[in-house]
Protein backbone atom coordinates (compact mmCIF):
# COMPACT_ATOMS: atom_id res chain seq x y z
CA UNK A 1 0.00 0.00 0.00
CA UNK A 2 1.25 3.51 -1.03
CA UNK A 3 1.99 5.73 1.54
CA UNK A 4 1.99 9.81 1.03
CA UNK A 5 4.89 10.08 -0.36
CA UNK A 6 5.76 13.08 -3.37
CA UNK A 7 9.14 10.92 -4.51
CA UNK A 8 7.87 7.39 -5.26
CA UNK A 9 10.57 4.62 -6.46
CA UNK A 10 9.59 2.07 -8.92
CA UNK A 11 11.38 -1.81 -9.32
CA UNK A 12 10.56 -3.00 -13.08
CA UNK A 13 11.34 -6.87 -12.68
CA UNK A 14 11.75 -9.32 -15.82
CA UNK A 15 11.76 -12.84 -14.18
CA UNK A 16 13.23 -14.93 -16.63
CA UNK A 17 15.04 -13.92 -19.68
CA UNK A 18 17.27 -14.71 -22.33
CA UNK A 19 17.69 -10.97 -24.29
CA UNK A 20 17.27 -7.54 -22.93
CA UNK A 21 14.80 -6.76 -21.46
CA UNK A 22 13.73 -3.95 -24.25
CA UNK A 23 10.21 -2.87 -22.82
CA UNK A 24 10.73 -2.44 -19.33
CA UNK A 25 14.33 -0.68 -20.31
CA UNK A 26 12.36 1.33 -22.56
CA UNK A 27 10.02 2.41 -19.47
CA UNK A 28 13.01 2.95 -16.78
CA UNK A 29 14.82 5.60 -19.40
CA UNK A 30 11.35 7.42 -19.41
CA UNK A 31 10.78 7.24 -15.88
CA UNK A 32 14.81 8.37 -15.42
CA UNK A 33 14.66 11.36 -17.82
CA UNK A 34 11.34 12.49 -15.69
CA UNK A 35 13.32 12.25 -12.42
CA UNK A 36 12.05 9.29 -11.10
CA UNK A 37 13.98 6.51 -8.72
CA UNK A 38 13.91 3.19 -10.93
CA UNK A 39 15.45 -0.18 -11.07
CA UNK A 40 15.97 -2.77 -13.23
CA UNK A 41 15.87 -6.01 -11.68
CA UNK A 42 16.23 -9.06 -14.44
CA UNK A 43 16.98 -12.26 -13.62
CA UNK A 44 18.19 -14.76 -16.43
CA UNK A 45 17.75 -18.13 -14.41
CA UNK A 46 14.77 -19.39 -12.87
CA UNK A 47 14.22 -20.19 -9.04
CA UNK A 48 15.53 -17.11 -7.83
CA UNK A 49 15.90 -17.55 -4.09
CA UNK A 50 12.54 -15.68 -1.61
CA UNK A 51 15.21 -14.43 0.18
CA UNK A 52 17.39 -12.66 -2.87
CA UNK A 53 13.83 -11.01 -4.87
CA UNK A 54 12.61 -9.43 -1.14
CA UNK A 55 16.19 -7.83 -1.12
CA UNK A 56 16.23 -6.80 -4.47
CA UNK A 57 12.38 -5.05 -4.12
CA UNK A 58 12.85 -3.75 -0.67
CA UNK A 59 12.60 0.14 -0.38
CA UNK A 60 11.12 0.26 -3.85
CA UNK A 61 6.61 1.52 -3.71
CA UNK A 62 5.77 0.86 -7.12
CA UNK A 63 6.89 -2.80 -8.53
CA UNK A 64 6.06 -3.67 -11.67
CA UNK A 65 6.29 -7.08 -13.52
CA UNK A 66 6.52 -8.33 -16.98
CA UNK A 67 4.13 -11.38 -17.96
CA UNK A 68 4.55 -13.29 -21.70
CA UNK A 69 4.35 -17.15 -21.83
CA UNK A 70 8.01 -17.76 -22.17
CA UNK A 71 8.34 -16.55 -18.48
CA UNK A 72 4.91 -17.02 -17.49
CA UNK A 73 5.75 -19.45 -14.19
CA UNK A 74 8.76 -17.22 -13.16
CA UNK A 75 6.11 -14.13 -13.08
CA UNK A 76 3.43 -15.90 -11.35
CA UNK A 77 6.03 -17.33 -8.82
CA UNK A 78 7.97 -13.89 -8.56
CA UNK A 79 4.55 -12.18 -8.09
CA UNK A 80 3.51 -14.45 -5.35
CA UNK A 81 6.57 -13.76 -3.19
CA UNK A 82 6.58 -10.03 -3.21
CA UNK A 83 2.82 -10.26 -2.66
CA UNK A 84 2.91 -12.47 0.51
CA UNK A 85 6.02 -10.18 2.06
CA UNK A 86 5.05 -6.51 0.76
CA UNK A 87 2.97 -3.87 0.62
CA UNK A 88 3.73 -2.33 -1.92
CA UNK A 89 1.66 -1.44 -5.07
CA UNK A 90 2.00 -4.48 -7.82
CA UNK A 91 1.37 -4.28 -11.61
CA UNK A 92 2.07 -6.54 -14.06
CA UNK A 93 3.01 -5.29 -18.19
CA UNK A 94 3.07 -6.94 -21.33
CA UNK A 95 1.58 -9.62 -23.57
CA UNK A 96 -0.35 -11.86 -21.10
CA UNK A 97 -1.33 -9.05 -18.99
CA UNK A 98 -2.37 -6.95 -21.97
CA UNK A 99 -4.52 -9.97 -23.22
CA UNK A 100 -6.02 -11.19 -19.87
CA UNK A 101 -6.10 -7.89 -17.70
CA UNK A 102 -9.28 -8.73 -15.72
CA UNK A 103 -8.14 -12.30 -15.44
CA UNK A 104 -4.46 -11.12 -13.57
CA UNK A 105 -5.79 -8.51 -11.34
CA UNK A 106 -8.73 -10.83 -9.69
CA UNK A 107 -6.29 -14.17 -9.60
CA UNK A 108 -2.86 -12.70 -7.87
CA UNK A 109 -5.07 -9.47 -6.37
CA UNK A 110 -2.72 -7.13 -8.11
CA UNK A 111 -3.33 -3.31 -7.58
CA UNK A 112 -2.94 -2.57 -11.29
CA UNK A 113 -2.20 -3.37 -14.91
CA UNK A 114 -0.21 -1.53 -17.33
CA UNK A 115 -2.01 -1.98 -21.08
CA UNK A 116 -0.11 -2.28 -24.08
CA UNK A 117 2.79 -0.48 -24.57
CA UNK A 118 3.93 0.85 -20.96
CA UNK A 119 6.32 4.21 -21.08
CA UNK A 120 3.64 6.86 -20.80
CA UNK A 121 1.37 4.96 -18.84
CA UNK A 122 3.55 4.13 -16.22
CA UNK A 123 5.22 7.85 -16.13
CA UNK A 124 0.98 8.80 -15.71
CA UNK A 125 0.57 6.48 -12.81
CA UNK A 126 3.16 6.87 -10.72
CA UNK A 127 3.09 11.42 -10.77
CA UNK A 128 -0.97 10.80 -10.48
CA UNK A 129 0.22 8.24 -7.56
CA UNK A 130 2.42 10.68 -6.03
CA UNK A 131 -0.04 13.45 -6.24
CA UNK A 132 -2.50 11.06 -4.17
CA UNK A 133 -4.77 11.93 -7.24
CA UNK A 134 -7.61 8.89 -8.55
CA UNK A 135 -6.00 6.90 -11.24
CA UNK A 136 -9.22 6.81 -13.88
CA UNK A 137 -8.12 9.70 -15.36
CA UNK A 138 -4.93 7.76 -16.65
CA UNK A 139 -5.43 5.92 -19.89
CA UNK A 140 -4.26 2.46 -20.51
CA UNK A 141 -4.64 0.67 -17.08
CA UNK A 142 -7.03 -1.59 -15.45
CA UNK A 143 -7.32 -1.67 -11.60
CA UNK A 144 -9.51 -2.61 -9.08
CA UNK A 145 -11.57 -0.07 -6.67
CA UNK A 146 -14.33 -1.35 -4.34
CA UNK A 147 -14.23 -5.14 -5.41
CA UNK A 148 -14.77 -3.85 -9.22
CA UNK A 149 -12.34 -3.68 -12.43
CA UNK A 150 -12.38 -0.32 -13.61
CA UNK A 151 -11.01 0.27 -17.08
CA UNK A 152 -9.73 3.67 -18.17
CA UNK A 153 -9.80 3.60 -21.88
CA UNK A 154 -6.82 2.70 -24.63
CA UNK A 155 -4.14 4.85 -24.94
CA UNK A 156 -3.21 5.65 -28.10
CA UNK A 157 0.35 3.61 -29.50
CA UNK A 158 3.25 5.61 -29.28
CA UNK A 159 3.40 6.67 -33.22
CA UNK A 160 6.65 8.49 -32.71
CA UNK A 161 9.35 6.58 -31.71
CA UNK A 162 11.99 9.64 -31.14
CA UNK A 163 9.75 11.03 -28.30
CA UNK A 164 11.16 7.64 -26.63
CA UNK A 165 15.07 8.49 -24.59
CA UNK A 166 17.43 5.76 -25.86
CA UNK A 167 16.83 2.45 -24.15
CA UNK A 168 18.29 2.17 -20.18
CA UNK A 169 21.62 0.23 -21.34
CA UNK A 170 23.33 1.43 -17.77
CA UNK A 171 20.27 0.28 -15.68
CA UNK A 172 21.46 -3.71 -16.76
CA UNK A 173 24.05 -5.68 -16.58
CA UNK A 174 24.81 -6.13 -20.52
CA UNK A 175 27.37 -8.49 -20.04
CA UNK A 176 24.79 -11.31 -18.92
CA UNK A 177 23.04 -10.58 -22.50
CA UNK A 178 26.57 -11.16 -24.36
CA UNK A 179 27.02 -14.31 -25.61
CA UNK A 180 29.98 -15.66 -27.31
CA UNK A 181 30.44 -17.90 -30.68
CA UNK A 182 32.08 -21.31 -29.94
CA UNK A 183 33.30 -21.48 -33.61
CA UNK A 184 33.74 -17.48 -34.89
CA UNK A 185 34.16 -16.53 -31.06
CA UNK A 186 32.44 -13.55 -32.24
CA UNK A 187 30.44 -11.43 -29.42
CA UNK A 188 26.57 -11.35 -29.94
CA UNK A 189 24.01 -9.22 -28.56
CA UNK A 190 19.96 -8.89 -29.02
CA UNK A 191 19.08 -5.83 -30.95
CA UNK A 192 15.11 -4.37 -30.98
CA UNK A 193 14.37 -2.04 -33.71
CA UNK A 194 10.41 -1.13 -33.88
CA UNK A 195 7.65 -2.10 -32.85
CA UNK A 196 4.22 -3.76 -35.15
CA UNK A 197 3.80 -5.31 -38.12
CA UNK A 198 2.32 -4.24 -41.00
CA UNK A 199 0.85 -7.50 -42.01
CA UNK A 200 -2.13 -8.82 -40.17
CA UNK A 201 -2.42 -12.46 -40.04
CA UNK A 202 -5.14 -14.30 -38.44
CA UNK A 203 -3.61 -15.71 -36.00
CA UNK A 204 -1.28 -13.38 -34.18
CA UNK A 205 -1.90 -10.66 -31.07
CA UNK A 206 0.95 -8.17 -32.36
CA UNK A 207 -1.91 -6.33 -33.42
CA UNK A 208 -3.26 -6.24 -29.70
CA UNK A 209 -0.74 -5.40 -28.08
CA UNK A 210 1.21 -2.16 -30.11
CA UNK A 211 -1.83 -1.31 -32.58
CA UNK A 212 -1.72 -1.47 -36.32
CA UNK A 213 1.52 -0.58 -38.52
CA UNK A 214 4.65 -0.45 -37.97
CA UNK A 215 6.71 2.30 -36.23
CA UNK A 216 10.73 2.25 -35.55
CA UNK A 217 14.29 3.75 -35.81
CA UNK A 218 15.81 4.70 -38.73
CA UNK A 219 18.60 2.91 -41.02
CA UNK A 220 20.98 5.54 -39.63
CA UNK A 221 19.95 5.30 -36.24
CA UNK A 222 19.98 1.28 -36.22
CA UNK A 223 23.74 1.55 -37.59
CA UNK A 224 24.65 4.08 -34.90
CA UNK A 225 23.19 1.63 -31.49
CA UNK A 226 25.59 -0.83 -33.94
CA UNK A 227 28.53 0.95 -33.55
CA UNK A 228 28.19 2.22 -29.86
CA UNK A 229 28.01 -1.47 -28.83
CA UNK A 230 30.92 -2.65 -31.34
CA UNK A 231 33.10 0.62 -29.99
CA UNK A 232 31.66 -0.39 -26.10
CA UNK A 233 31.56 -3.83 -25.74
CA UNK A 234 33.54 -5.29 -28.79
CA UNK A 235 30.36 -6.91 -30.23
CA UNK A 236 30.15 -7.68 -33.92
CA UNK A 237 27.06 -9.28 -34.35
CA UNK A 238 23.54 -9.03 -33.80
CA UNK A 239 20.26 -10.66 -33.59
CA UNK A 240 17.66 -8.31 -34.13
CA UNK A 241 14.37 -9.41 -32.66
CA UNK A 242 11.74 -7.50 -34.30
CA UNK A 243 8.04 -8.85 -35.61
CA UNK A 244 9.13 -7.42 -39.16
CA UNK A 245 12.35 -5.51 -39.42
CA UNK A 246 11.62 -1.62 -40.65
CA UNK A 247 8.21 -2.24 -41.62
CA UNK A 248 9.50 -4.72 -43.90
CA UNK A 249 10.27 -1.36 -46.28
CA UNK A 250 12.46 -2.17 -49.21
CA UNK A 251 14.36 1.39 -49.40
CA UNK A 252 14.68 1.50 -45.39
CA UNK A 253 16.42 -1.95 -45.45
CA UNK A 254 18.36 -1.29 -49.04
CA UNK A 255 19.90 2.24 -47.21
CA UNK A 256 20.77 0.34 -43.61
CA UNK A 257 22.16 -2.22 -46.00
CA UNK A 258 24.58 0.46 -47.73
CA UNK A 259 25.37 1.89 -44.26
CA UNK A 260 26.62 -1.49 -43.01
CA UNK A 261 28.73 -2.34 -45.80
CA UNK A 262 32.36 -2.41 -44.82
CA UNK A 263 31.60 -2.67 -41.08
CA UNK A 264 32.13 -6.01 -40.48
CA UNK A 265 28.76 -6.66 -38.44
CA UNK A 266 27.06 -10.00 -38.75
CA UNK A 267 23.29 -10.38 -38.52
CA UNK A 268 19.74 -11.55 -38.26
CA UNK A 269 16.59 -11.43 -38.21
CA UNK A 270 12.92 -12.44 -39.12
CA UNK A 271 11.80 -11.59 -42.49
CA UNK A 272 9.00 -11.93 -44.87
CA UNK A 273 8.35 -13.94 -48.06
CA UNK A 274 6.43 -10.97 -49.51
CA UNK A 275 9.86 -8.32 -49.39
CA UNK A 276 12.26 -11.16 -50.76
CA UNK A 277 13.86 -10.16 -54.12
CA UNK A 278 17.55 -10.72 -55.86
CA UNK A 279 18.55 -6.84 -55.35
CA UNK A 280 17.50 -6.93 -51.69
CA UNK A 281 18.91 -10.84 -50.57
CA UNK A 282 22.18 -9.42 -52.34
CA UNK A 283 22.41 -6.27 -50.35
CA UNK A 284 21.62 -8.12 -47.27
CA UNK A 285 24.08 -10.51 -47.55
CA UNK A 286 27.09 -8.22 -49.05
CA UNK A 287 25.76 -6.24 -45.15
CA UNK A 288 26.24 -9.17 -43.08
CA UNK A 289 23.83 -10.66 -42.98
CA UNK A 290 23.79 -14.47 -42.21
CA UNK A 291 20.49 -15.56 -41.51
CA UNK A 292 17.08 -15.15 -41.94
CA UNK A 293 13.89 -16.17 -40.22
CA UNK A 294 10.81 -17.00 -42.66
CA UNK A 295 7.05 -17.86 -41.22
CA UNK A 296 6.04 -20.12 -44.13
CA UNK A 297 3.09 -20.82 -42.20
CA UNK A 298 1.08 -23.76 -44.29
CA UNK A 299 1.84 -25.39 -47.93
CA UNK A 300 -1.92 -25.29 -48.02
CA UNK A 301 -3.28 -22.28 -50.41
CA UNK A 302 -6.82 -22.69 -48.18
CA UNK A 303 -5.15 -22.37 -44.73
CA UNK A 304 -2.65 -19.49 -46.35
CA UNK A 305 -5.84 -17.94 -47.14
CA UNK A 306 -8.01 -18.41 -43.75
CA UNK A 307 -5.00 -17.11 -42.03
CA UNK A 308 -4.53 -14.14 -44.25
CA UNK A 309 -0.95 -14.89 -46.03
CA UNK A 310 -1.60 -13.59 -49.38
CA UNK A 311 1.10 -15.89 -50.85
CA UNK A 312 1.02 -19.05 -52.83
CA UNK A 313 3.51 -22.03 -52.49
CA UNK A 314 4.74 -21.17 -55.91
CA UNK A 315 5.70 -17.67 -54.14
CA UNK A 316 6.96 -19.37 -50.85
CA UNK A 317 9.21 -22.07 -52.91
CA UNK A 318 10.82 -18.84 -54.73
CA UNK A 319 11.37 -16.53 -52.11
CA UNK A 320 13.49 -19.24 -50.16
CA UNK A 321 15.55 -20.12 -53.55
CA UNK A 322 16.61 -16.33 -53.78
CA UNK A 323 17.54 -16.36 -50.44
CA UNK A 324 19.70 -19.64 -50.53
CA UNK A 325 21.17 -18.10 -53.94
CA UNK A 326 22.47 -15.24 -52.68
CA UNK A 327 23.97 -17.43 -49.88
CA UNK A 328 22.31 -16.25 -46.83
CA UNK A 329 20.65 -19.10 -44.44
CA UNK A 330 17.04 -19.41 -43.25
CA UNK A 331 14.82 -20.90 -41.27
CA UNK A 332 11.23 -22.08 -42.72
CA UNK A 333 8.71 -21.87 -39.81
CA UNK A 334 5.08 -23.78 -40.45
CA UNK A 335 2.64 -23.97 -37.85
CA UNK A 336 -0.47 -26.40 -37.73
CA UNK A 337 -3.19 -27.64 -35.72
CA UNK A 338 -5.75 -24.43 -36.82
CA UNK A 339 -9.20 -24.58 -36.45
CA UNK A 340 -10.60 -26.60 -39.06
CA UNK A 341 -7.28 -27.99 -40.43
CA UNK A 342 -7.05 -31.08 -42.10
CA UNK A 343 -4.65 -33.99 -42.71
CA UNK A 344 -4.51 -33.25 -46.61
CA UNK A 345 -3.53 -29.29 -45.41
CA UNK A 346 -1.32 -30.44 -42.90
CA UNK A 347 0.39 -33.31 -46.38
CA UNK A 348 0.12 -30.23 -48.51
CA UNK A 349 2.68 -28.33 -46.11
CA UNK A 350 4.87 -31.63 -45.82
CA UNK A 351 5.06 -31.44 -49.52
CA UNK A 352 5.97 -27.58 -49.55
CA UNK A 353 8.84 -28.05 -47.28
CA UNK A 354 10.68 -31.17 -49.34
CA UNK A 355 10.33 -28.71 -51.75
CA UNK A 356 12.14 -25.83 -49.87
CA UNK A 357 15.90 -24.77 -50.42
CA UNK A 358 15.75 -23.58 -46.70
CA UNK A 359 18.48 -24.79 -44.51
CA UNK A 360 16.48 -24.87 -40.99
CA UNK A 361 12.64 -26.26 -40.62
CA UNK A 362 10.07 -25.35 -37.54
CA UNK A 363 6.83 -26.85 -37.26
CA UNK A 364 5.23 -25.04 -34.26
CA UNK A 365 1.29 -25.78 -32.94
CA UNK A 366 -1.04 -22.42 -33.16
CA UNK A 367 -2.03 -21.39 -29.91
CA UNK A 368 -5.38 -19.04 -30.07
CA UNK A 369 -4.75 -15.62 -28.04
CA UNK A 370 -7.59 -12.91 -27.69
CA UNK A 371 -6.98 -10.06 -30.60
CA UNK A 372 -6.31 -12.48 -33.04
CA UNK A 373 -9.22 -12.82 -36.08
CA UNK A 374 -8.71 -16.71 -35.75
CA UNK A 375 -9.27 -16.47 -31.74
CA UNK A 376 -13.41 -16.23 -32.49
CA UNK A 377 -13.19 -19.47 -34.69
CA UNK A 378 -10.90 -21.61 -32.02
CA UNK A 379 -13.68 -20.36 -29.66
CA UNK A 380 -16.56 -21.50 -31.55
CA UNK A 381 -14.22 -24.73 -32.16
CA UNK A 382 -14.15 -25.83 -28.41
CA UNK A 383 -11.32 -23.55 -26.89
CA UNK A 384 -11.60 -21.54 -23.41
CA UNK A 385 -8.26 -19.81 -22.29
CA UNK A 386 -6.93 -21.98 -18.72
CA UNK A 387 -8.61 -20.94 -15.67
CA UNK A 388 -5.26 -20.26 -14.07
CA UNK A 389 -3.01 -18.08 -15.38
CA UNK A 390 -0.15 -21.03 -14.82
CA UNK A 391 -1.82 -23.38 -17.17
CA UNK A 392 -0.95 -21.37 -20.40
CA UNK A 393 2.45 -23.34 -20.22
CA UNK A 394 0.41 -26.14 -21.42
CA UNK A 395 -0.36 -24.38 -24.78
CA UNK A 396 3.48 -23.94 -25.90
CA UNK A 397 4.22 -26.07 -28.83
CA UNK A 398 3.24 -29.59 -28.23
CA UNK A 399 2.01 -29.56 -24.95
CA UNK A 400 -1.38 -29.97 -26.32
CA UNK A 401 -3.74 -28.96 -23.14
CA UNK A 402 -7.58 -28.33 -23.76
CA UNK A 403 -6.16 -27.43 -27.64
CA UNK A 404 -8.33 -30.04 -30.14
CA UNK A 405 -9.10 -27.69 -33.00
CA UNK A 406 -8.08 -29.25 -36.01
CA UNK A 407 -9.04 -32.76 -37.33
CA UNK A 408 -5.33 -33.51 -37.16
CA UNK A 409 -4.86 -36.57 -34.66
CA UNK A 410 -1.94 -35.56 -32.00
CA UNK A 411 0.49 -38.40 -33.13
CA UNK A 412 0.05 -37.74 -37.06
CA UNK A 413 1.10 -33.41 -36.31
CA UNK A 414 4.31 -35.50 -34.17
CA UNK A 415 4.91 -37.23 -37.11
CA UNK A 416 4.70 -34.49 -40.01
CA UNK A 417 6.72 -32.09 -36.77
CA UNK A 418 9.53 -34.67 -37.44
CA UNK A 419 9.54 -35.37 -40.75
CA UNK A 420 9.52 -31.29 -41.55
CA UNK A 421 12.11 -30.94 -39.01
CA UNK A 422 14.93 -33.75 -40.14
CA UNK A 423 15.37 -31.84 -43.66
CA UNK A 424 17.53 -29.55 -41.49
CA UNK A 425 20.49 -32.06 -41.88
CA UNK A 426 20.02 -33.01 -45.63
CA UNK A 427 19.61 -28.90 -46.37
CA UNK A 428 22.47 -27.53 -44.22
CA UNK A 429 24.26 -29.68 -45.54
CA UNK A 430 23.97 -29.27 -49.29
CA UNK A 431 23.83 -25.17 -48.50
CA UNK A 432 27.14 -25.73 -46.54
CA UNK A 433 28.74 -27.50 -49.63
CA UNK A 434 27.14 -25.07 -51.67
CA UNK A 435 28.48 -22.07 -50.21
CA UNK A 436 31.18 -23.35 -48.35
CA UNK A 437 29.91 -21.87 -44.90
CA UNK A 438 30.49 -24.10 -42.09
CA UNK A 439 30.14 -22.08 -39.14
CA UNK A 440 26.59 -23.02 -38.59
CA UNK A 441 26.33 -26.60 -39.70
CA UNK A 442 27.12 -28.24 -36.50
CA UNK A 443 25.00 -26.46 -34.16
CA UNK A 444 22.00 -27.08 -37.04
CA UNK A 445 22.60 -30.37 -37.19
CA UNK A 446 23.33 -31.40 -33.05
CA UNK A 447 19.44 -29.75 -32.64
CA UNK A 448 18.02 -32.32 -34.67
CA UNK A 449 20.11 -35.31 -34.12
CA UNK A 450 19.39 -36.17 -30.23
CA UNK A 451 15.60 -36.65 -32.09
CA UNK A 452 16.46 -38.86 -34.86
CA UNK A 453 18.89 -40.52 -32.92
CA UNK A 454 16.24 -41.23 -30.12
CA UNK A 455 13.65 -42.58 -32.89
CA UNK A 456 16.14 -44.56 -34.47
CA UNK A 457 16.73 -45.87 -31.34
CA UNK A 458 13.16 -46.15 -30.51
CA UNK A 459 12.56 -48.19 -33.54
CA UNK A 460 15.51 -50.46 -32.64
CA UNK A 461 13.88 -51.74 -29.31
CA UNK A 462 10.47 -52.41 -31.14
CA UNK A 463 11.76 -54.48 -33.65
CA UNK A 464 14.36 -56.56 -31.03
CA UNK A 465 11.02 -56.87 -28.79
CA UNK A 466 8.88 -58.05 -31.61
CA UNK A 467 11.78 -60.49 -32.51
CA UNK A 468 11.79 -62.10 -28.94
CA UNK A 469 7.93 -62.08 -29.20
CA UNK A 470 7.94 -63.83 -32.48
CA UNK A 471 10.75 -66.68 -31.11
CA UNK A 472 8.15 -66.88 -28.10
Amino acid sequence: MITKNNKLSVALIHPYTVAPPFGIMSIASVLEKNGIKVKIIDYNKTNIPKKKILDDVKSYDLIGISSSLPMIKETVRVTRIIKQNTKSFIFWGGVHATLFPEKSINEFDLDCVVLNEGEFTVLEMVNTLQQDKPLEKVKGLYFKKEDKIVFTGKRDPIFDMKSLPPCAWHLIDIEKYISVGLVSGRKEVTLQTGRGCLYNCAFCYVDNMYGSGWRGRSPEEVVEEMVFMNKKYDITEFAIIDDLIFGGSKPAMLKFCNLMENKGFRWYCSYTIYCVDYEVMNSMKRAGCIHLYFGVESGSPRILRMIGRHTTPDRIINAIKITNDAGISCTAVFVSGFPGESIDDLKLSVKLAKKLDATKFRLRKYIPYPGSDLYSEAVKKGFRPPEKTIDFLSLDDYKTGNIKLSEIPDKVLQTAKKTIEFLTIPNSLRFAFKHGYFRFLPFSILEILPQFLNQVILKKRFRDKQKILNKS
